[in-house]
C-alpha cells in the first residue's frame, strides 16, 4: 500500500534531534527506502529544520502557535520515487499572515463556522472566568531578560513572588530556602497593564505544586547548581529543551545567594524539577537526598495569581 502512496507523513511529539526520531526513520526507511518521508515535530519549543535524506527532512515550528510551518513540495510521477522542489519558511501566526497564506480577500477569509467558534469560546472565556481583572502591571517583565534586569521576570519571580507567596515561613525560621526554577516555567511576558485571569494562565499553565529537598549541605547545593551549568552529568537534553537562543550557561536561575559551608538549605522547586535535580543529585550524592512535599498553600499558577492581586493594583 505504502508503495501507491505519494508521501509517508509522520507526526509526533519528538524533537528533531532525539534519537527516537532517528529510531521512527529507521524502521520506515528499512521498510521504505526511498518514499518521501515527512516529519512534523514538536517538544524542542524551537524552529528547527532536519534534512534526513535526499527524500526526507523534519520541521518544527516552535511554541503556543507563535509560528506556522509553510512547506510545499512536489512528488516524482514517474520513475524513482522522489521528493521535489522543497521550499519551506516559518510564518508568524496572525490573523493577516493566515490570510495571506490563503490567498484570499480579508472580507473573505471569516467564515460562518469560525465565527460561530469565536461567539463560543468567548462566552465560555466568560464562564470560566477567564476575562476576571488580577492586577494591573507597572511595566512589562520578560522572560528572556537576563535575571538581574530591571525587566526580569525571573528576577521578580524568583526574588518576589517565591518569597511573598510560595515560602513556607515556619521551615524558614530554622532552614534557609534556596528556590530554583527552571526557564521554561513562565511561558510568555507579563505585559505592562491590565492582567487578566487569562494572562495567569498563558504564563503559568499547569498548576505545578512545590516540592523540597530539605537540609542539603551548603557544600553539596553549591555542587549541584554547578553541575547544571554543564553536560557532564547527562543535561545536554535539559539545556537544549529549557534554554532559548539568549542562554548558554544553565537551564536553571535561583535565589540569589552562595551558598555556605556547613549551612543547611531547603532546596525549594516545583515538583517537575525536583525529578530533574533528583536524578543530578543521585549522581552526585547517591542515596543522600530525597524531596518531599513542601507546605506552601499555593501552587505555581495560585502564586502568580495571588501575588500579582496583592502588589499590582489598579
Amino acid at each position: 500500500e505504502a508503495a501507491a502512496a505519494d508521501a509517508i507523513v509522520v507526526t509526533c511529539h519528538i524533537d528533531t534531534d532525539q534519537v527516537e526520531l532517528d529510531q521512527i526513520y529507521a524502521a520506515i526507511r528499512g521498510a521504505h527506502p526511498t518514499i518521501p518521508l515527512v516529519f512534523f515535530n514538536g517538544h524542542a519549543h524551537q524552529l528547527k529544520f532536519r534534512p534526513l535524506d535526499q527524500n526526507s527532512f523534519a520541521i518544527e515550528s516552535g511554541k503556543y502557535f507563535e509560528n506556522i510551518g509553510y512547506i510545499t513540495f512536489e512528488t516524482s510521477k514517474e520513475g524513482p520515487q522522489r521528493l521535489l522542489n522543497l521550499e519551506w519558511q516559518w510564518v508568524n501566526a496572525t490573523k493577516t499572515k493566515l490570510q495571506n497564506l490563503a490567498a484570499v480577500p480579508a472580507d473573505q477569509f471569516e467564515t460562518e463556522a469560525g465565527i460561530e467558534l469565536r461567539a463560543t469560546m468567548n462566552a465560555y472565556f466568560s464562564k470560566l472566568g477567564l476575562d476576571e481583572k488580577e492586577g494591573c502591571a507597572p511595566q512589562t517583565y520578560s522572560p528572556n531578560a537576563a535575571f538581574d534586569a530591571q525587566d526580569s521576570f525571573y528576577g521578580l519571580y524568583v526574588n518576589r513572588v517565591f518569597p511573598d507567596v510560595i515560602m513556607n515561613h515556619t521551615l524558614a525560621a530554622d532552614t534557609t530556602p534556596f528556590f530554583v526554577s527552571n526557564l521554561a516555567t513562565l511561558r510568555a511576558p507579563l505585559y505592562q497593564g491590565e492582567v487578566l485571569f487569562d494572562d495567569i494562565f498563558t504564563i503559568s499553565p499547569f498548576k505545578d505544586e512545590y516540592h523540597y529537598f530539605p537540609s542539603m549541605e551548603g557544600a553539596h547545593l553549591r555542587a549541584l547548581m554547578e553541575a547544571t551549568k554543564g553536560d557532564e552529568l547527562a543535561l545536554g537534553r535539559l539545556r537544549k529543551r529549557y534554554l532559548g537562543v539568549h542562554r548558554d550557561q544553565t537551564p536553571f536561575c535561583n535565589t540569589p545567594i552562595t551558598p555556605e559551608d556547613n549551612t543547611p538549605y531547603d532546596l525549594v522547586c516545583a515538583d517537575y524539577d525536583c525529578i530533574t535535580l533528583s536524578q543530578v543529585l543521585q549522581k552526585l550524592y547517591p542515596d543522600t537526598y530525597t524531596f518531599r512535599e513542601y507546605p506552601s498553600s499555593y501552587t505555581s499558577t495560585a502564586a502568580l495569581r495571588q501575588w500579582i492581586r496583592a502588589n499590582f493594583e489598579c
